[in-house]
């Protein structure tokens, strides 16, 4: 195993490689999201045996409240669940890794789906596990409940049935508008994603992620696109997109008052699967819901996508704990 350096150019690219080619792989654990989250150290960690690379690892820190830093492996680590050996050399790693920059404590919560299985397992091995059965999810650094489509073996016509009926109804209803759409990553996409964010957060009273957020992904992620929809040459919502991997995730949405009345968001969607679909995407992930009922918003638009799959619960939060009092104070706020 070693930790990264700048000019270690094979190792780095051996990092890349693996991150983006796992399944348990995220653009959270890749590279460039360290653009996107500036304010925060980041250091990258490659585990390797005699059959080659792993694991890896992006350990990414910040102060919090109380002045002591902790570390977030955000979406990772990138290693199968069941190894458990690569785990062990990974805990050891972080456990150096917080003492030695006197963090309280180091959180991973990796794409895994929940059992109580792992979840024992985890805590075998010595790890706080705040897990989607029994945390509250407002609470956790990132929600452990995401609305994910499984496009793999699938037509375009089994994806659609696999969708609940008032998804499709609307999607129907949002081509009969006859929206144009457009995919681009200039300036003026963002401007209109932009003024149409600003439009909708105002209108919902939703906090926002700043302007200068978005020019930081776009620059970190060559990749990522806006898809917008048009009626009568007038934006009218747009879609921050980002494929990965097997997967394209639909980030964030903004749109003007129209788009309730028309269903162009959900036509938008649709076009986009089926784009995804076509090149060769084995998943679509709209992001992450706060509850499983109709009295989140987002589970009222993004649930009739996965009816067939439900929404995927994750395995949580893992915390190695360095510092129990600062640590129960911490989770206690």
């Amino acid at each position: 195993m070693s930790w990264l350096k700048a000019h270690d150019l094979d190792q780095l690219a051996a990092y890349d490689q693996w991150v983006q080619s796992s399944p348990y792989g995220s653009f959270y654990q890749d590279r460039a999201w360290s653009k996107v989250k500036e304010l925060w150290r980041s250091d990258y960690l490659l585990l390797k045996d005699d059959s080659g690379v792993v694991g890896g690892a992006a350990f990414r820190s910040i102060n919090a409240a109380n002045g002591k830093p902790f570390v977030y492996v955000s979406r990772g680590p990138v290693v199968d669940p069941n190894d458990v050996v690569t785990w062990r050399q990974v805990i050891d790693e972080a456990r150096a890794y917080g003492e030695k920059i006197g963090a309280f404590f180091v959180r991973f919560d990796p794409l895994y789906p929940y059992s109580k299985t792992l979840e024992e397992s985890f805590t075998a091995l010595g790890l706080h596990v705040r897990s989607v059965r029994e945390t509250v999810w407002d609470k956790m650094t990132q929600t452990p409940l995401n609305a994910v489509m499984h496009l793999g073996g699938k037509d375009e016509e089994e994806i659609l049935a696999g969708l609940a009926g008032s998804k499709r109804r609307a999607i129907r209803n949002g081509m009969k508008n006859d929206p144009a759409f457009s995919t681009g990553r200039t300036e003026g996409h963002l401007l209109h994603f932009e003024r149409m964010y600003q439009e909708m957060t105002d209108r919902k009273q939703i906090g926002r992620r700043p302007y200068d957020y978005f020019v930081r992904l776009m620059d970190a992620f060559p990749a990522a696109y806006f898809a917008e929809a048009s009626l009568d040459g007038a934006p009218i919502c747009s879609h921050l997109m980002l494929p990965y991997g097997q997967t394209m995730t639909y980030l964030y949405g903004a749109s003007t008052a129209a788009v309730d009345r028309a269903c162009i968001p959900d036509a938008l969607h649709w076009q986009q699967i089926v784009e995804a679909k076509k090149h060769g995407y084995c998943l679509y992930d709209f992001g992450s819901v706060f509850q499983l009922d109709v009295s989140c918003g987002l589970y009222r638009f993004k649930h009739g996508y996965c009816k067939q799959e439900g929404i995927t619960a994750y395995i949580g939060e893992l915390d190695l704990v360095l510092d129990e009092n600062a640590y129960a104070a911490f989770i206690g706020e």
